[in-house]
């Protein structure tokens, strides 16, 4: 994802925010646990 041109963060269904990896990880609090969640649940 970091490599994403545009990323679109839904929830429920609805779109939470757009953007660009390293500007979600700043205004999106959601974006920020779901990008924490794949890199702890990432393997080795």
């Amino acid at each position: 994802m970091k490599n994403a041109d545009q990323i679109i963060v839904l929830d429920h269904g609805r779109v939470h925010a757009i953007g660009i990896y390293n500007g979600l990880l700043t205004t999106s609090e959601l974006y920020r646990e779901l990008a924490h969640h794949q890199l702890i649940a990432a393997p080795n």
